[in-house]
């Protein structure tokens, strides 16, 4: 995650959350529920979206000018309701039901290219903007069974290398790559037979593929798969270039190193080179004060 943030719940027996800053150790708790909703209303999830821009550090999102979306759902286990709250300013709703009425946000496929996207039923695919915090819902295209793709697990969204959405799917074997081009409407972008794709690996056995594999995980441009028949024989595939290769039986969960953005990078660098100087500056008294003693 571009951003040094996160959204945690508090411990059981509080609906509260909290925001916190891992690298000054700062939070801000965020009380629950929202003004107007009854306890018919189930929480569902929360997104930390972007704040204004950072006059200071020039940052997109800070403690002081974050933004958390809460989805709720009165019964129907899909979100009915929406509400946002910002730093400075109380909860506030959001309309969904232009989006996709009675379904969307049914199932969320993965974030990709700093947004959230969803799937809504027929077709629909849902994405809540993660710097405006809108939604807006395009078709994906109907040369799939994105229903049956979709409750098979079988179909998500991560991010590719150049920094936009891709979503992917594994399909009778074969593992396709759709993408949004230019704006334009989500097409078939890369695909490639998953049986012929590991041929060249060690561990190739032809009957791996009777069934399609297991999803495992996804990372930045590609995705990790586990043959049905052989679940220790994991494979990565690359969904620019769609090569293969082998990969550790047990990867474990996927962990992301903390990347500043450049304007706060430089910023505690400063901070950073000041700290050291003083440091160092502290030393040399040090050391001549004890030379002195000896004398």
């Amino acid at each position: 995650m571009a951003s040094p943030f996160a959204t945690a719940s508090v411990p059981f027996g509080s609906r509260d959350h909290l925001v916190c800053e891992p690298l000054t150790r700062r939070y801000k708790r965020i009380p629950f529920p929202p003004p107007g909703l009854d306890h018919s209303c189930r929480f569902l999830e929360s997104y930390l979206l972007d704040g204004e821009a950072n006059e200071e550090h020039g940052l997109k999102i800070s403690m002081s000018n974050f933004r958390v979306l809460c989805t709720f759902s009165r019964g129907v286990g899909v979100a009915t309701h929406a509400v946002v709250f910002a730093v400075n300013s109380p909860w506030s709703e959001k309309s969904i039901d232009h989006i996709a009425p009675n379904s969307v946000l049914s199932r969320l496929l993965g974030r990709g290219g700093g947004s959230w996207y969803f799937y809504g039923g027929d077709n629909v695919l849902i994405k809540l903007d993660g710097s405006t915090g809108e939604f807006s819902s395009s078709v994906l295209p109907a040369i799939e069974d994105w229903d049956v793709l979709i409750s098979r697990y079988k179909c998500f969204v991560t991010d590719s290398r150049d920094g936009k959405p891709r979503i992917f799917a594994v399909v009778d074997g074969t593992m396709k790559v759709y993408a949004r081009l230019d704006g334009a409407d989500w097409a078939l972008y890369k695909s490639v037979l998953l049986s012929e794709a590991t041929r060249r690996l060690r561990a190739y056995q032809p009957s791996a593929f009777s069934l399609d594999p297991i999803v495992r995980t996804r990372g930045c441009g590609f995705v990790v798969l586990y043959p049905q028949f052989l679940m220790t024989w994991p494979f990565s595939i690359d969904l620019e270039t769609m090569d293969t290769a082998p990969v550790a039986c047990e990867m474990g969960e996927m962990v992301y190193r903390c990347e500043l953005p450049t304007a706060m990078a430089a910023y505690f660098a400063r901070r950073s080179l000041i700290g050291d100087a003083l440091h160092w500056q502290s030393s040399i008294v040090h050391k001549y004060a004890s030379v002195i003693s000896q004398f």
